[in-house]
């Protein structure tokens, strides 16, 4: 179990930012494999063949974007993980909090995107289905889990 930020004491903080420079890389490419394997999925479900030229090309073109997005991210955040010179609490606590708000604040802001992206994608598709109002709702809202 973790423990909490604010149980954590300053003379540990520069230990937790190393443990950090290991997790958030692995996290981004894990991410990264999630989101092009659901992209897969929709290809193999809603184009056995190359009718809709929607589904076809979209779903490959966020798979390119999103493993370049994920390769930039990972190495943005391995070349943040710079050690501070001379570790005063105070400084560190500076530090990385200026160096890492405007890269995870814009990496959030292009995976709600992408998600949202990731849900709509299929949602012409399913609407266009043959089959009750009802069922296609709770289809769509299939999808929706996958957003929360």
């Amino acid at each position: 179990m973790g423990t909490h930020q604010w149980n954590i004491r300053i003379k540990d903080l520069q230990n937790n930012y190393q443990l950090f420079s290991i997790v958030n890389p692995l996290y981004n490419v894990s991410i990264a494999f999630v989101k092009c394997s659901i992209l897969f999925q929709y290809i193999s479900i809603f184009v056995p063949s190359r009718k809709s030229e929607y589904l076809y090309w979209a779903p490959r073109a966020l798979i390119v974007v999103n493993i370049l997005f994920y390769i930039i991210c990972t190495f943005i955040l391995i070349f943040l993980y710079r050690p501070v010179a001379e570790p005063s609490p105070e400084l560190i606590l500076q530090h990385y909090r200026l160096r890492f708000f405007a890269a995870y604040l814009s990496t959030a802001v292009i995976n709600a995107f992408t998600d949202l992206v990731i849900f709509a994608l299929p949602q012409r598709a399913v609407w266009k289905l043959q089959m009750p109002t009802r069922k296609k709702v709770a289809v769509s809202g299939a999808f929706l889990l996958g957003v929360l």
